[in-house]
């Protein structure tokens, strides 16, 4: 809150005002007025129950300045403060769309599984990485393995069970490769549990399933 030292009226009305910076494009306050690049003028009287919106998807830290502004209107002095503060904003997993094909396996085949997060930005300052997908792949036959066109990492937890981590892009660029030791005319049913993290929050599971039919 801001308050004056000098109410007295007889030496001219004494101004305040208060300026916000630093909130990142598209922030929006309950009150006041955005007078360009992000600079916001704040009613003096709606400081107290101020509240804050932060862009869409946006988790992480915004580091913000507030100043407030006397100007005494007898003599046009006027003196300033200035108070740093952050406010931190939570992450929360979205919900997000996963569809599996099925997949005939000659050489390599990309799964194409049209992955889609609400979230796959992460460049605002303060603000923490972007969304993440998990991926789990099971009932993967012997001889059939990963590669990972645009990064991302995957580990076998166990025989036919995979785990993938990594970003939309790389989600989608998911290539299966036919191994020397593949079983010719193999057809596998694969299943997929699938969810999103944004910092430590998880989003609700993803099921699917796809044919793989791997042909020597």
């Amino acid at each position: 809150s801001a308050a004056l030292a000098d109410t007295n009226p007889q030496n001219g009305p004494e101004i305040l005002s208060v300026v916000l910076t630093g909130a990142p494009s598209g922030t929006i306050f309950s009150a006041g007025t955005n007078t360009g690049s992000n600079r916001w003028t704040i009613p003096v009287q709606d400081l107290a129950s101020l509240s804050v919106t932060p862009p869409l998807n946006f988790a992480g830290d915004m580091n913000l300045s507030l100043t407030a502004i006397a100007y005494e209107s007898s003599n046009a002095d006027e003196i300033s403060t200035t108070q740093n503060f952050t406010v931190t904003v939570s992450p929360i997993a979205d919900n997000f769309l996963l569809v599996a094909k099925d997949v005939d396996l000659e050489e390599k085949a990309n799964l194409e599984l049209n992955s889609r997060l609400e979230d796959t930005r992460g460049n605002i300052p303060g603000e923490i990485s972007e969304e993440i997908l998990n991926i789990e792949f099971s009932n993967l036959p012997d001889g059939v393995f990963f590669y990972l066109e645009k990064g991302g990492r995957i580990s076998e937890q166990s025989p036919g069970l995979w785990s993938f981590s990594g970003t939309e892009e790389q989600a989608n660029s998911i290539t299966l490769v036919n191994g020397p030791n593949t079983l010719p005319e193999t057809k596998t049913e694969i299943q997929i549990t699938a969810f999103s993290t944004d910092g430590s929050s998880q989003s609700n599971p993803v099921n699917e399933v796809f044919q793989l039919t791997v042909a020597n």
